[in-house]
């Protein structure tokens, strides 16, 4: 069996799961048990085809605009379809609109699906978020949500990816939104 100074990938298997809180809202978003995975793809409709195939599925769908609170229009407008599998929330997020900087349109005819964001339902005020990003020199977008609000913390530099905090300070631990 390999030490714990083996940094080989045996190594890193043989070491005990250290089982410590995240320091941050964003690492906990990170390990939050209610954490889904969104992609960002041009074709909705066969995006879920090629989930279907994998045995990922139902879908529900919907339309919305995203506008920023304090904004006047909305950023852009997006179809987000929604799967739920055991414990994980998939999302697809086809942008309908131009000019997001959030949800670029990835553009072409053949079909697109990457990689864009992790979320979680965190019970957190929209802005201790806000500050904590601000304190990590971290940008953000936020967005109204029913019961609470939304806050897209772009972490692109860091992790490659978007992290989605969605802030519902009201409700029981276990309660998701309706």
């Amino acid at each position: 069996m390999a030490s714990t100074g083996d940094r080989s990938p045996a190594g890193a298997l043989a070491r005990p799961l250290l089982k410590a809180e995240p320091t941050t809202i964003f690492g906990s978003v990170l390990t939050s048990q209610t954490a889904h995975l969104a992609y960002l793809t041009n074709d909705t409709d066969a995006a879920i085809r090629r989930f279907d195939s994998l045995g990922v599925g139902p879908w529900d769908t919907c339309e919305m605009p995203l506008q920023p609170i304090g904004a006047w229009v909305p950023e852009c407008v997006i179809r987000a379809s929604f799967a739920h599998m055991a414990e994980r929330m998939l999302e697809l997020v086809e942008p309908l609109t131009d000019g997001s900087s959030i949800f670029p349109p990835p553009g072409g005819r053949a079909l697109k699906i990457s990689f864009h964001h992790v979320g979680a339902f965190m019970d957190v005020d929209i802005q201790d978020v806000a500050t904590a990003a601000d304190n990590a020199g971290l940008d953000i977008h936020r967005f109204p949500a029913p019961r609470g609000g939304a806050v897209m913390v772009d972490t692109r530099d860091t992790l490659g990816h978007w992290l989605e905090v969605l802030c519902f300070a009201r409700l029981g631990q276990h309660e998701r939104p309706a």
